[in-house]
């Protein structure tokens, strides 16, 4: 069965991990089609399939290993929903699921990347479809402000707070039942950060205000992609 697996920083998973993200953000900012290529728009919806994809693919392994638990590997932690916010957003044109993805993907899957920990065996298949997933989560959203023209509305700090806070809330239940850990609000996450300090409840709150200053920062640095919805997805 599967057990916790965490990737200290310096080891080599870890620097393969660093590899893959900074290949990402050279595919996407160097080669990738942008706003006004012909084909942007099938691209996009082939990106989308894969980014989708990429998640059942951890499913299937999980699944064809006998590893598969219901508590551990439902697609509810914040990097998983935003995979399928993304496909959301690329396949099927859902302008909200950008605005959660947009926040939540950088900012979260940077903390994976860089505090990676896998409830997978710690196999190149696995390792690699993780490193994918978060490289995606962290790229994709501002590949899309940056070359794609997407524009997050005026109202995306109250709105992706109020969904996080919703989400966390109805978790609580979910992993009382399930004896489940989903988005880390019934137990600390077993990594070494700096963010996860204390008990239950002392280390959410800490995450809770650490996440709301990292959600208004975003915005501030990307202030320039925020306008008016209408403009938000071309």
């Amino acid at each position: 069965m599967s057990t916790y697996h965490a990737i200290e920083p310096g080891e080599q998973l870890w620097w393969f991990g660093v590899g893959v993200l900074l290949a990402f953000i050279l595919f996407f900012f160097a080669f990738a089609p942008r706003t006004g290529h012909p084909q942007r728009k099938q691209w996009e919806r082939g990106l989308g399939w894969a980014i989708l994809l990429n998640q059942v693919w951890a499913t299937a392994m999980l699944m064809l290993d006998g590893d598969y638990l219901i508590a551990k590997h439902l697609p509810l932690h914040m990097c998983s929903f935003t995979q399928v916010l993304l496909f959301l957003h690329l396949v099927m044109d859902k302008q909200w699921a950008f605005t959660v993805a947009a926040l939540w993907g950088p900012l979260g899957g940077i903390q994976a990347i860089l505090t990676p920990g896998l409830t997978t065996p710690l196999t190149w298949p696995y390792v690699t479809q993780f490193f994918t997933a978060h490289a995606f989560v962290v790229v994709v959203p501002i590949y899309l402000m940056i070359h794609a023209g997407r524009r997050l509305p005026k109202r995306a700090f109250r709105m992706v707070m109020g969904i996080t806070i919703v989400i966390a809330a109805l978790l609580m239940g979910i992993n009382e039942i399930l004896g489940s850990n989903y988005m880390y609000v019934t137990s600390p996450p077993p990594v070494n950060h700096p963010l996860v300090q204390g008990g239950w409840p002392e280390y959410l709150l800490v995450l809770f205000a650490a996440g709301t200053s990292l959600f208004y920062l975003f915005l501030i640095v990307f202030r320039k992609y925020v306008g008016p919805e209408d403009v938000a997805n071309p």
